[in-house]
């Protein structure tokens, strides 16, 4: 199906904040800068939650029960290979709401559904991330078992994501604001049955603006969107494959969904989406070379986009 006006039944708004499944509020670890060490782990590893104390290389396979939280400082790079596994932890008696202003502010678990399967995150808070994953030799990350709460970096100082498997995930990685002058690049990587987003972003304000390179990406299979990007967000999505997001007949999912920016759209793919591209409050979004499904792969909508064309 082609073009279609937006209308109150598709609209559906998310607070942007960040949801963490973990610390209750007298266990939220305090950060500090890392020593400048190195600590390698590889093989069969178990890492304990808490905040990183020297920067970190991953291999093999890490077995990770709880937050890990990722400071100033501090980087976490998981090398091609590396096989993540997240297990669920309900010793945490909370949910936590993650504020622009960085504060965690303790939430009853009844405020979400299911919060209890998705607990361990890794947060990257104004540290670096790196997966160096490939096509033939990804970085994976995997739930035990039920789902995990997914990657959150705030203001990281370095995030570049190739080759990763990230998936189960109540979202799969999500950026608020950017402090770093090159881009932000998400390449490679399969992002799939997440429940909120495969990825989120949002910039804080035109200083934490998040410019973003998306390419060669696979999204497919969850809830809500595969992409979800706010104000202050820039940037290309290209040469991308969205499909299977299906939510219900009241809250639709959208394989994009954009609140407030102009994120350009070259050479995607879009097939069984509830929507193909979802506009709302402003958006302005370009297209060229993208290919909508037919028949059997046709999208509920293409798009809710003004002016709308491939």
């Amino acid at each position: 199906m082609a073009h279609l006006k937006r209308n109150a039944t598709f609209k559906r708004r998310v607070p942007l904040l960040v949801l963490l499944g973990g610390l209750s509020a007298c266990e939220i670890p305090v950060l500090r800068e890392c020593s400048g060490a190195v600590e390698r782990l590889s093989g069969r590893t178990t890492r304990k939650p808490g905040a990183l104390e020297n920067s970190e290389i991953w291999s093999g396979e890490v077995t990770l029960q709880g937050d890990l939280f990722v400071g100033n400082g501090c980087s976490l790079t998981v090398e091609a290979g590396t096989l993540v596994r997240v297990l669920p932890d309900d010793r945490w008696a909370h949910a936590h709401a993650m504020h622009f202003d960085g504060s965690l502010v303790p939430l009853p678990r009844a405020a979400f559904e299911r919060a209890s399967e998705r607990t361990s995150a890794i947060v990257v808070l104004e540290g670096s991330l790196e997966l160096r994953g490939t096509s033939s030799n990804p970085v994976r990350f995997r739930a035990s078992e039920g789902s995990w709460s997914g990657i959150v970096a705030r203001r990281p100082k370095l995030l570049s994501i190739r080759g990763a498997e990230i998936g189960d995930a109540y979202r799969g990685l999500e950026v608020i604001g950017y402090v770093s002058s090159a881009p932000l690049r998400i390449q490679d990587s399969l992002f799939e049955r997440t429940t909120l987003c495969g990825l989120c972003l949002g910039g804080e304000d035109s200083g934490r603006a998040v410019a973003a390179e998306i390419r060669g990406n696979r999204f497919r299979d969850g809830g809500g969107s595969g992409i979800e990007a706010h104000a202050f967000v820039s940037g290309v999505v290209e040469a991308n494959f969205f499909e299977g997001y299906r939510g219900t007949p009241a809250t639709p999912a959208a394989a994009a969904r954009l609140r407030g920016n102009a994120l350009s759209f070259l050479d995607n793919t879009f097939e069984r989406n509830d929507i193909g591209v979802d506009c709302a409050e402003a958006s302005t979004p370009g297209f060229a070379g993208n290919r909508f499904g037919a028949g059997a792969q046709a999208n509920g909508t293409d798009s809710t986009c003004p002016d709308f064309a491939p």
